[in-house]
């Protein structure tokens, strides 16, 4: 069994969006989640992969194994979202960060195991299109793209959302051809509002509404021999009526109480202390955050920054936090200013990473901040998680990190085209010496005290 669910709740805050899901996944085959508009289908799967894990108001209960064990940052199921815009770069570079073993083969051996996998699954067009942009693809050729790149992964759960949503029926078709395809492969949950599609790809269906599983049966079974009237309602209506919260407490028993998180599903157990957006990248040592009083009241953010261990607040705007206002909460300041919606110098961003290791192991906590804690917050964190790889991964592999922090992180052309050169810098070994910001601060008139390879002019 690749997933089971029994009595798997969600909640935000006091916003209770499942009650009591139960769900098996067989390892192999295509499962498809059908459900009214709005009751929480992505938000279940987007908790399954993780994206949900940094979330300071998500609640979940009940029982969740993942490949017999409890779902963990590094044992979770790959979720392909509908934005297929969240890609960048190339086609080739985008399906390379997808092979795990990419670092062990030849340019040469990467393109014959891309050449035989997109023969296999009649995907031959591909081959054609290596070096286009992705966002140049038809939005077909884009979801293949997408569904593609984390089928290479060989995850022991894919899950789709929605995949089809936007396409026409012919287009729709062709896409379900190579969903087909994978689905002989490897195990698959989709989430589908179309019942012709429905009834093509799964070989087994679930209902949930009002929270709660309705129904779940063969594919044959559930269509041609509901035993629900909410599964009967569906496939006349392509939808079925759910319980109001208050017709909900009436009809059916208490559920658990909801801790406020469960261990499996998070290991971050101090974020929700935080200021509103904040989110550790390594729990307990380096977060970003927005400009504190942004949202609330400076104090407020300043007192919460400190409640989390914070130590260190590293400005990447402009004009830098007052240090005065800092160190009144016990709170170091340091600073790297970036123009809004632009990305530092390949030596700047590495004299910061590299100031980031001194304060780790000096046991400071560091929060790096921008004005919304998004775009050049975004980027530093995905720069330092690529400095830690040492030149093992991608930029791609680095914008999907951040953004299962907050999908709107790293929001600028620059700031992936920055990604890419500072990986590339990172994967060629031996690198100049560095400098170091220090305590001190760059300045936005600063000259960088060298340029690295992709900077030269």
């Amino acid at each position: 069994m690749s997933l089971r669910l029994r009595g798997f709740g969600l909640a935000y805050d006091d916003r209770v969006v499942l009650r009591g899901i139960d769900l098996d996944v067989p390892a192999q085959g295509c499962t498809v989640l059908l459900g009214p508009a709005g009751t929480g289908k992505s938000s279940l799967l987007r908790t399954l992969a993780g994206y949900n894990d940094n979330n300071p108001s998500l609640r979940v209960w009940g029982q969740l194994q993942y490949q017999g064990a409890a779902r963990t940052p590094d044992h979770q199921p790959a979720l392909v979202v509908q934005k297929a815009q969240l890609l960048v770069s190339t086609v080739l570079d985008n399906l390379l960060s997808g092979l795990p073993d990419r670092s062990r083969l030849t340019r040469a051996q990467q393109l014959d195991r891309l050449r035989q996998i997109t023969g296999e699954l009649h995907q031959a067009w591909i081959m054609d299109r290596l070096h286009t942009s992705v966002l140049d693809l038809s939005l077909p050729q884009q979801r293949v793209i997408a569904i593609l790149r984390e089928f290479l992964g060989r995850p022991a759960l894919l899950m789709l959302d929605e995949p089809t949503t936007g396409l026409s029926d012919d287009e729709a078709d062709g896409l379900a051809d190579f969903i087909e395809d994978i689905g002989r492969q490897q195990a698959m949950l989709l989430v589908l509002h179309h019942l012709r599609l429905t009834r093509r790809l799964a070989q087994h269906v679930v209902l949930i509404a009002s929270g709660r599983t309705q129904e779940s049966a063969p594919t044959e079974r559930f269509f041609d021999q509901p035993q629900s009237e909410a599964a009967c309602q569906f496939i006349r209506t392509g939808s079925c009526p759910e319980f109001s919260p208050a017709q909900e407490a009436d009809a059916l028993p208490d559920e658990p109480a909801a801790p406020p998180r469960t261990p499996c599903l998070s290991t971050l157990v101090s974020a929700a202390s935080g200021p509103r957006g904040f989110a550790w990248l390594l729990p307990g040592r380096l977060a970003g955050t927005p400009w504190p009083g942004l949202i609330r009241e400076t104090e407020d953010d300043l007192g919460a920054l400190r409640h989390v261990g914070v130590t260190r607040l590293v400005s990447l705007t402009e004009q830098a936090f007052p240090e005065a206002l800092a160190a009144r909460f016990g709170l170091q300041c340091a600073s790297l200013p970036i123009a809004d919606m632009q990305a530092p110098t390949l030596a700047r961003a590495a004299a910061l990473c590299n100031d980031i290791d001194h304060w780790l192991r000096a046991g400071e906590v560091v929060a790096l901040h921008c004005k919304a804690g998004l775009g050049r917050t975004g980027t530093l964190l995905a720069a330092y998680w690529l400095w830690q790889g040492n030149g093992q991964r991608s930029a791609l592999e680095s914008i999907d990190r951040i953004r299962r922090l907050d999908a709107a992180m790293i929001q600028a052309p620059s700031q992936t085209a920055f990604l890419s050169g500072f990986a590339d810098f990172l994967s060629r070994r031996p690198y100049p010496p560095l400098t170091t910001l220090g305590n001190g601060r760059f300045h936005k008139n600063d000259s960088p005290e060298r340029k690295f390879p992709h900077e030269q002019t």
